[in-house]
């Protein structure tokens, strides 16, 4: 991080985008929160929080 000290502005904003499958914002080349799919394929499984 030292010797990048020019591109800190860069380095901070977290760029988004869609879920192929929910479409919620998640972090590229992440598993999405949202649904837990990453490129078509089920990685986690997602209690949703229902409202009593």
């Amino acid at each position: 991080m030292r010797r990048r000290k020019h591109n800190i502005a860069k380095m901070t904003v977290a760029e988004t985008q869609k879920c192929a499958s929910c479409g919620e914002q998640k972090l590229p080349h992440r598993v999405c929160a949202s649904c837990g799919m990453y490129r078509g394929v089920q990685y986690k499984d997602v209690v949703k929080k229902v409202s009593a």
